[in-house]
């Protein structure tokens, strides 16, 4: 299985939505919250493909996303470690051909890479799919998220430093970092500053967002800065 940057997928979903009449589904594998959904929905639209993006018929939430050719996307309720059992029955469901998935791309979620990877590969032989792993470098996330201002400077600068908390998945609290979660934690921050031009302490600020919303990073994001509290009372 091929891995490609955001750069390519954008390039594999634009030449598949070029291709008259598929023969393979594009299965696009990832993480969580690494911008999988945005990257495919943006060049839908910029493509003008604004069918796909219609919800004529939903399944509840999930970790698989369906986009059928010209129908819409679809969420099935199933978690990526049982929903391909079901994935084909659920594909005929919403498909004018009773077993021809050849039309979709399929957006999945890997929560646990190692337990996922006899899946994925039982997956693509038995659909014979274009199947690609969508990774987020730690690189072009920064460089994004400096050239949006969208995440908070200070954040920015911790997971340049400490790369491991992009993405990370805490089985001792079952829960997650994603760059969507420090998105989230960044609009926290953002909204009180707003409130309020000044506030008594940024730092104890910044560490109660990332409480909140990427709490596997905790500890190790308040040990950053007092070490930058520290480098600053110096100065």
């Amino acid at each position: 299985m091929e891995k490609i940057n955001n750069v390519q997928l954008k390039e594999v979903v634009r030449d598949f939505l070029l291709t008259p009449s598929p023969t393979q589904p594009l299965i696009v594998w990832g993480k969580s919250g690494t911008g999988k959904t945005a990257i495919i929905e943006g060049v839908i639209r910029e493509m003008q493909f604004y069918k796909l993006l219609k919800e004529e018929q939903v399944f509840s939430q999930s970790d698989i996303k369906l986009y059928k050719n010209k129908i819409g996307p679809f969420n099935s309720n199933f978690t990526v470690k049982n929903a391909f059992d079901d994935l084909f029955s659920c594909c005929r469901m919403i498909s004018t051909e009773k077993s021809d998935i050849s039309h979709f791309i399929i957006q999945a979620n890997i929560k646990d890479e190692d337990a996922d990877l006899a899946i994925i590969d039982a997956v693509n032989q038995q659909c014979n799919a274009l199947s690609y792993k969508y990774e987020l470098s730690v690189q072009d996330w920064c460089e994004w998220a400096y050239d949006t201002r969208k995440i908070h400077s200070c954040f920015v600068r911790f997971v340049r430093e400490n790369p491991q908390w992009l993405h990370f998945y805490s089985k001792e609290c079952d829960r997650y970092t994603t760059p969507e979660l420090w998105e989230s934690a960044s609009k926290e921050i953002y909204a009180k500053l707003a409130v309020s031009e000044k506030i008594h302490d940024i730092y104890d600020s910044l560490c109660h967002c990332v409480s909140l919303f990427v709490y596997p990073a905790y500890e190790d994001f308040c040990h950053w800065i007092e070490t930058l509290r520290g480098k600053q009372s110096k100065n």
